[in-house]
């Protein structure tokens, strides 16, 4: 969801048939992926604009899933296996403890 390095990972993960969705290009506006992938899980990709990603953030609220888009520099400034807190009325994001 969040672009760069990130997507050829997550385009691994999805299932045949499977759809993704890009909400932000925080890890990177560009990135190389594998086409043949693409045609043989039958995947899809596509982005939301600004509405979309309120609808986003909206579902997951009602799921009870933190959600924050856009935040700057975000995959820089905070490392894998970090626990954080996100404040989804201020979108406010707080690392609690480092690896």
């Amino acid at each position: 969801m969040v672009g760069g390095d990130y997507l050829p990972r997550n385009l691994q993960c999805l299932a045949d048939d499977g759809r993704h969705v890009s909400i932000a290009v925080l890890g990177g506006a560009k990135t190389e992926i594998f086409i043949p992938l693409l045609m043989m899980k039958r995947l899809t990709l596509t982005d939301v604009d600004r509405r979309g990603r309120d609808r986003f953030c909206d579902w997951c609220r009602e799921l009870g899933l933190a959600c924050a888009v856009s935040v700057i520099d975000a995959t820089n400034r905070i490392p894998d296996g970090a626990t954080i807190e996100i404040d989804g009325s201020t979108g406010k994001v707080t690392i609690l403890a480092l690896p």
